[in-house]
């Protein structure tokens, strides 16, 4: 069976997606001081310890959620043409 071939209007449907929506939450989790959507690194480094931490995530869950139902409805959307 022939895997179908991704167009490029695809990809760049599905990753503008990806980084407009992570961005968007980004931009709401440090304009309105919401701490799950800000991103933020902080490491603390002595000679007994290095300890690094880095901010949430979730934005970048909520991008890739928004991608694939982006790309599923473009491409659904696509065969019926």
């Amino acid at each position: 069976m022939a895997r179908k071939k991704r167009s490029g209007a695809s990809f760049l449907l599905t990753i503008g997606t990806f980084i407009g929506v992570s961005l968007l939450f980004y931009g709401i989790g440090h304009l309105f001081g919401i701490s799950f959507l800000m991103f933020n690194v902080e490491s603390v480094s002595s000679p007994d310890l290095f300890r690094l931490e880095a901010g949430s995530f979730v934005p970048m869950l909520l991008g890739l959620g928004a991608a694939f139902i982006a790309e599923y409805l473009y491409l659904s959307r696509e065969k019926k043409v």
